[in-house]
């Protein structure tokens, strides 16, 4: 990105990951003032990001999936 500073939409398709891991890409999205973009899937850390974005932009086959979060070792909700 530091090559690029005239980017300004990152385009975004993830089944998630790592929220721990999306908090560094939702810095990034945040501090250059970048808006985000769905056009198929983006679902669990993924939205995350994408809600980071300054303008958000979903195409009409755009997805997102949001889902309570969970870390290995922590007991269900019952």
């Amino acid at each position: 990105m530091d090559q690029h500073p005239d980017i300004d939409t990152l385009a975004l398709e993830s089944p998630g990951g790592s929220l721990f891991e999306a908090w560094h890409l939702i810095n990034e999205v945040e501090s250059r003032g970048l808006s985000t973009y769905v056009d198929s899937d983006c679902a669990s850390a993924c939205a995350f990001v994408f809600l980071a974005g300054r303008e958000r932009l979903i195409d009409g086959e755009g997805l997102l999936g949001f889902h309570a979060p969970g870390a290995q070792g922590f007991a269900e909700y019952d």
